[in-house]
């Protein structure tokens, strides 16, 4: 069952627990959640969790690229033992963002993009 402080339930631990619907994530998960279904509605924590989706060709990389951030900053904070807090997940974002546009891996995901 899940360990995480906040957690009010006594879920099993799996990936849907974990980064999206425990209560220890202080609703991160769902604020992730929240952003990639405005790219593709209804799509379901699993489907996110998988990259099981249909997208346009220029969309799939921004997608799998903002999910994997984000979904790996909440499973980081959780893995350190401290409280998960949204702020702490848009900054992780935020700052591999600004990485990108610093050096020259934003060349290759225009490439990609064109």
């Amino acid at each position: 069952s899940c360990k995480v402080p906040g957690c009010t339930t006594q879920a099993v631990e799996d990936q849907a627990h974990a980064l999206v619907t425990c209560d220890g994530n202080n609703g991160a998960g769902n604020a992730v959640m929240n952003c990639l279904r405005q790219l593709v509605p209804n799509l379901s924590i699993e489907a996110a969790l998988r990259h099981d989706i249909q997208l346009d060709e220029g969309l799939e990389l921004p997608f799998v690229w903002f999910s994997a951030t984000a979904f790996q900053a909440i499973w980081d904070v959780r893995v350190s033992g401290k409280k998960v807090e949204l702020y702490k997940v848009r900054y992780q974002i935020e700052s591999k963002i600004c990485l990108l546009r610093e050096t020259r891996h934003i060349n290759a995901i225009k490439c990609y993009i064109s």
